[in-house]
């Protein structure tokens, strides 16, 4: 169901011209790619992540989360 909706948002923020900064990292949840998420997750950027599992996916997206960073996570 998710996946639902971020493609519907997406499609009506085209329809109303408001573009938003999205930057889709795999293997976000260690070491670089976590630090990339959260670097441009400061910038402004609405983060996806993607991990090995779900449960890594959600666990790393609330991490940016609880830091102020737009984030939702996937497999």
């Amino acid at each position: 169901m998710p996946n639902i909706y971020i493609v519907v948002n997406f499609v009506n923020k085209i329809n109303t011209h408001e573009m938003e900064k999205v930057a889709l990292i795999t293997g976000a949840n260690k070491g670089l790619g976590f630090e990339t998420a959260y670097q441009l997750g400061i910038k402004g950027y609405t983060i996806i992540v993607t991990a090995r599992t779900q449960q890594k996916s959600n666990e790393t997206a609330e991490k940016l989360i609880s830091k102020g960073i737009k984030a939702l996570g996937m497999q």
